[in-house]
């Protein structure tokens, strides 16, 4: 009986030495702890905006329904922060398993940051699923853009320098508030979900842009840019881009510019242009 007391007794001073610090603190302390805090996540808030200010659409990427930094992005905040690196390595390295051969890339350094030092590394290899995977398979060595590969795993030691020296990790509904709605899941390339996982749409170049910009301005004129303007624009892109498979499977058109392809436009443009020039 005496045994079981003194356990008893010594469970209770265990849990009393295990007791949270913060009991252990006057409220005067307590209160500068949380001011501290709350005027960190106020600094961490504006290290944030600031940080995707710096970036537009080609700087992200849309990978699992998260947000991604690449690498023209992370040398953009990098830069403008004087977040810098050293001692930084490349390793390049060749497997081979029963799915065939694959290179991977690990880059590996220090962050500096004022007085603030961090180890990190970052590594891709040619199964990402983004650079790597089409309809459901790994692609070989030879249809892999190999600086793709390189370049992003320079981005995630970047990424990765970012988020452990400035505490930045980043959300959807972030990015789009602190951009002002113009880089969003939808404006940044991403997963096409019409063509299957891990078939991924490819950035619009400059002079595609410029082309698909034309188009819209002339529909714009055409049909007007009211609501109900821009519900012909949709309806008109719709039915220009729907078509048949050789299966005779009927396949639905786009009514998005973002998601209409370069060789569609190439058939779209005459016609805008000769419905354009008939109330010119």
């Amino acid at each position: 009986m005496c045994d079981e007391r003194q356990e008893k007794e010594q469970y209770i001073e265990s849990q009393e030495i295990q007791l949270p610090a913060i009991c252990k603190m006057t409220p005067a302390d307590v209160e500068a702890a949380i001011t501290t805090a709350e005027k960190h996540v106020t600094v961490l808030d504006r290290i944030r905006k600031t940080a995707i200010k710096l970036t537009n659409v080609n700087d992200w990427i849309n990978e699992g329904n998260r947000p991604y930094l690449m690498l023209t992005g992370a040398q953009k905040i990098c830069g403008a922060f004087g977040l810098k690196t050293k001692d930084v390595e490349c390793e390049e390295a060749d497997y081979e398993d029963d799915k065939g051969q694959y290179k991977s890339f690990t880059f590996s350094g220090i962050g500096v940051w004022n007085t603030t030092e961090l180890s990190e590394v970052g590594t891709c290899n040619t199964r990402d699923k983004f650079f790597g995977v089409r309809d459901k398979r790994f692609l070989p060595l030879s249809e892999v853009n190999i600086n793709n590969i390189k370049k992003k795993a320079h981005s995630n030691f970047l990424g990765r320098l970012i988020k452990g020296i400035l505490g930045l990790s980043f959300t959807w509904e972030e990015v789009e508030k602190y951009s002002e709605g113009i880089i969003t899941r939808k404006t940044v390339t991403g997963v096409d979900r019409t063509k299957g996982k891990g078939q991924y749409n490819i950035p619009d170049s400059p002079e595609l842009t410029k082309e698909k910009n034309i188009c819209r301005s002339m529909l714009v004129k055409i049909f007007g840019k009211d609501k109900e303007g821009i519900e012909s624009i949709q309806d008109f892109l719709r039915k220009s881009t729907e078509f048949t498979a050789k299966d005779g499977k009927k396949i639905k058109g786009k009514d998005n510019f973002n998601n209409i392809s370069e060789k569609q436009l190439k058939c779209l443009k005459p016609k805008i242009q000769k419905m354009y020039n008939e109330i010119a």
